[in-house]
């Protein structure tokens, strides 16, 4: 009697197998495909890279910037050649892997950019990208924005590690993961400020300071070599200082002395030139360096009010339109009291 039932079994558990089922999970033909199905897991792979440049270096940004890093994705099905064909190209062997028949297949990988640090974050965190699926390796890549803060000081190191895993629901495809991990090194922001506003009378031979507050609003501590950038024919123009070294938000006063040469004394404008660099080693700062190295300058303007009277005015040069507005004002202001006098 058993020998007679057992086809009959046989010819009903291939039946069910074989059925494209479209009721409930909880139907006695589903159970049989997924038992089934179950043993015929499939395993994976899922290789991630990027570029050279980020995978064996310290790479270098700069505050207030991003640089575009392009994730690349491979991924396959590990399956005999033969075995390849009859469940990923078949109905029935669509339905062992995938539950349906009638759609080619995808799997979804989600790719997660994270920092351990908080001055540096990965724009579009997370992305989802979708690959065929194929006993062959199947390529696709897509780009993530790496940040750095304004805040971040020079030099710090940060870890930024990219996951990407794959997303195979219900399908009888094994989870596969890689992940791989840049070091990100913040860059220098090398920032000066200058503030001076500053008006004085003297006599020909009398000597008047004008105070320059420096500011460092980078990151760095910054060395900023100041000078004399032009010449002068009735005005003597001391520095006090050739360079000052600055600590990151930190400020100094660099002093210059001013006086006449002579009674002679006639209008003209002086440039005090300002120019920061990092106090860094040089083969750091070529690659760290945010921008170009920039000059501010400080206007001198002097001008001869008569009487053996001089008269000097000091502004950041981009004021140079306020400047002359003041300068107007004063000898205005000047010449109406002396009339009054």
């Amino acid at each position: 009697m058993l020998k007679k039932i057992t086809p009959i079994i046989a010819i009903l558990l291939i039946s069910n197998i074989l059925l494209v089922s479209n009721s409930t999970a909880s139907d006695p033909g589903d159970k049989i495909i997924d038992k089934f199905s179950e043993l015929l897991k499939i395993n994976s792979e899922l290789e991630i890279s990027t570029e050279e440049e980020y995978s064996n270096n310290d790479f270098i940004i700069p505050p207030e910037s991003n640089k575009t890093v392009n994730i690349n994705v491979k991924y396959k099905v590990n399956l005999r050649p033969f075995l390849s064909n009859l469940l990923l190209k078949t109905k029935i062997g669509k339905t062992l892997v995938f539950k349906q028949f009638d759609f080619e297949p995808k799997i979804n990988i989600k790719i997660i950019g994270e920092s351990n640090v908080s001055w540096c974050y990965v724009k579009s965190k997370t992305k989802t990208v979708s690959v065929n699926v194929s006993n062959n390796f199947q390529e696709i890549s897509t780009d993530f924005q790496i940040h750095v803060k304004p805040e971040a000081e020079a030099f710090k190191k940060a870890e930024i590690t990219f996951t990407a895993q794959s997303i195979v629901g219900e399908w009888n495809i094994k989870d596969a993961t890689d992940e791989i991990k840049i070091n990100i090194i913040s860059g220098c922001k090398v920032d000066i400020r200058l503030s001076c506003i500053h008006f004085d009378v003297i006599k020909p031979g009398e000597t008047s300071n004008m105070p320059i507050t420096v500011e460092n609003n980078g990151n760095v501590e910054t060395i900023v070599d100041v000078e004399l950038a032009n010449k002068l024919k009735t005005w003597d123009v001391k520095i006090d200082t050739e360079s000052i070294k600055i600590l990151p938000d930190g400020k100094k006063t660099v002093n210059v002395k001013i006086k006449t040469k002579s009674t002679n004394t006639k209008d003209e404008e002086a440039r005090i030139r300002f120019t920061p660099r990092a106090k860094v080693d040089l083969d750091i700062k070529d690659k760290s360096f945010n921008g170009e190295i920039q000059t501010h300058d400080i206007e001198l303007m002097g001008t001869n009010l008569g009487d053996n009277k001089s008269m000097f005015h000091g502004s950041p040069s981009f004021g140079v339109l306020l400047i002359l507005i003041a300068l107007i004002i004063v000898v205005l202001t000047y010449i109406l009291i002396k009339k009054a006098k």
